[in-house]
């Protein structure tokens, strides 16, 4: 070997976990002497046979900006600057964890100068999936301090976890990004941990012949239909983006879905207009026009200049209008959407308008539309990097080498469809990062999923089941269970309330790992038991007491399932740990067999939720009876 190896993480401006059992892996020569000189101590070494070789550091203290110096007989030397010594994180899962900054920044008012802070560290794992092998080291990644500029891009729930506990600890904190949208757990566990039908997938992939045939397909494939698209849309080849005149269209507010105006199943291309008035002091004015969100693609003209497009159905269409494209007197809007599978529609409960620093003017009102064009169904897509194992082999394994002092996973949506796997396989997960980390008892939050609503089969969406799974696990292997009901958005799934996410999450760690005088976890439920009279069933907590919202102490969203699955609500009274649900009234003839009880068991549920004293939610839960 030419010289020294350290694996990307071991680098300058690395964050190293304080403590006892540091440890540093690297590789050089077989047998090389490699000396070590860091914070006032050396080390002496020797690589083994392979020149494999292991820096173990003695107890260290929270501090920085350091030096690591290290001095090879073979290989000379090698300096990390800029090192620091405190407490390391990782978040992984799919793209709620992954969900930047940028795309929340605006929701929040806050002094974003305080992000300014060289003591906390990101190093953001890019999207890398293998199907051959697991790797050792990542192909990219650098250690970054927080500016404002710098962490736009990285997971803001990260970005608020260290931020808050910084707040708290005062030392340096380091976060490791590997997370990606779209991704099932299957992606991020080793393959001995997935069952015969994912390992047969994942060995029908491994052929890399096969993949890239399958890759370069599906481009043809969406390359054609774009092609049919745009050759079918009169207003493409029109240009009705130029238009000022569209007394000819129809009349339609917005949010509206799209099989309303042109019938169930519309795919194509479907164009809206609006006209507006201006005056000369608001033409000076910088706008920013927000859209919403769209399904499923979109491209906004004003006056005739795109000012901006979004390829997919996820992201907030928020676009800043060039200074000087409005004019005083008349100004058009026009959009052109694309339905990609016949669900088209301006997500409801999002706000459209054109905002400046004076104030908004509403868009709801008043728009024109029309047909472009209908075309087929476009061709569904794989997605390589969602395949089984692909994810732990090229993003998580290398991250086992380095020493962190507890784990973020928020993933979950992927795996809706399958609701019966999750529970073994986010089991199996939990144990097989805790065995990696040899960290029996690593802390773990685990962050159930949020409330949602918006395109979600209202009985078989598979939501509830999963967030089940995730309880369950929880209580089992002693995690964090982050209980975030209330903190969805009906119509997102990607809701911008990151920063109460990790505040809860903050308040896990700083229960666990630190030991403050905080409640860091949520309402656990003990069990069910039967009143007396028979007249009730009364929900144990573990808590030190319980509130809602209101000052009658009811709860909403109790309901008693029999042996039928009929559902029967229940009317529920907080009484200080406990939640007393008084059975239905039925004729007394009626014999009707209780099966279960379910709590907040829905998409979105609504209503009066469950609280304890903290302001921690309860979870949703399944009771079998």
């Amino acid at each position: 070997m030419e010289k020294l190896w350290f694996p990307r993480l071991v680098s300058s401006g690395m964050v190293l976990q304080r403590g006892n059992g540091t440890t540093l892996p690297g590789k050089s020569r077989a047998h090389n002497r490699i000396s070590i000189q860091f914070i006032n101590q050396e080390y002496q070494i020797e690589a083994d046979n392979q020149g494999n070789f292991l820096i173990s550091f003695d107890y260290l203290e929270a501090g920085g900006p350091y030096e690591l110096v290290v001095q090879s007989q073979a290989h000379g030397q090698m300096c990390f600057e800029d090192v620091y010594v405190g407490d390391v994180y990782i978040g992984s899962g799919q793209s709620n964890m992954e969900l930047p900054i940028s795309r929340v920044h605006w929701f929040y008012d806050i002094d974003w100068t305080r992000f300014n802070n060289r003591q906390l560290r990101y190093f953001k794992v890019e999207e890398n999936p293998n199907f051959s092998e697991v790797q050792k080291d990542h192909t990219s990644g650098t250690w970054t301090g927080f500016t404002v500029d710098s962490i736009q891009s990285v997971s803001a729930l990260g970005v608020f976890l260290l931020e808050r506990l910084y707040q708290k600890l005062g030392i340096p904190l380091g976060f490791i990004q590997v997370a990606l949208g779209g991704s099932p757990i299957q992606a991020w566990l080793p393959k001995h941990l997935i069952d015969a039908e994912d390992q047969m997938h994942y060995e029908e992939y491994k052929d890399d012949v096969l993949r890239l045939k399958r890759q370069e397909e599906d481009v043809a494939k969406e390359e054609e239909w774009n092609k049919r698209l745009d050759q079918g849309d009169l207003g493409y080849r029109e240009k009705w983006h130029l238009r000022t005149d569209f007394s000819e269209w129809k009349n339609t507010d917005i949010p509206c879905a799209f099989k309303d105006l042109f019938g169930n199943n519309f795919t194509g291309v479907a164009w809206f207009a609006k006209t507006l008035q201006m005056n000369e002091e608001q033409v000076k004015q910088q706008w920013l026009l927000d859209l919403g969100t769209i399904v499923d693609a979109d491209e906004a003209y004003i006056n005739g200049i795109q000012i901006g497009q979004t390829e997919y159905r996820y992201p907030p269409r928020r676009y800043e209008v060039p200074q000087g494209l409005l004019k005083k007197g008349e100004n058009t809007i026009v959009l052109r959407i694309k339905s990609f599978q016949g669900q088209g529609w301006f997500t409801p409960d999002k706000e459209y308008t054109l905002t400046s620093v004076t104030g908004k003017i509403a868009l709801e009102k008043s728009w024109k539309y029309h047909m472009g064009g209908v075309v087929e169904p476009k061709p569904a897509k794989e997605f390589m990097s969602w395949k089984p194992t692909v994810l732990h082999n090229g993003m998580l394994a290398p991250c086992f080498q380095y020493n962190i002092r507890g784990f973020l996973w928020y993933q979950g949506e992927s795996n809706t469809e399958r609701p019966e796997k999750y529970e073994g396989y986010l089991k199996a997960y939990v144990q097989y990062i805790r065995q990696q980390f040899n960290r029996p008892k690593l802390p773990i939050a685990l962050i159930q999923l949020v409330n949602f609503d918006v395109d979600l089969d209202p009985q078989n969406s598979g939501w509830p089941e999963v967030r089940e799974a995730q309880r369950k696990v929880s209580r089992q292997e002693d995690l964090g269970l982050i209980v975030g009901i209330d903190a969805g958005e009906h119509n997102d799934l990607h809701p911008l309330n990151k920063a109460l996410l990790a505040e809860r999450s903050a308040r896990y760690f700083e229960d666990t790992v630190y030991q403050f005088k905080v409640n860091g976890q949520s309402p656990e439920w003990i069990g069910v038991s039967e009143d007396g009279k028979n007249q009730a069933w009364i929900c144990e907590l573990d808590v030190h007491g319980l509130k809602i919202d209101d000052r009658h102490m009811t709860v909403d969203g109790f309901v008693a399932i029999d042996a039928k699955g009929h559902s029967y609500s229940l009317q529920a009274l907080v009484q200080e740990t406990r939640v007393r649900l008084n059975k239905p009234q039925i004729p007394s003839k009626t014999k009707i067999q209780y099966v279960e009880i379910r709590y907040a068991y829905e998409n979105n549920p609504t209503g009066r939720l469950l609280y304890d004293e903290s302001g921690l939610p309860a979870s949703p839960i399944s009771i079998k009876l």
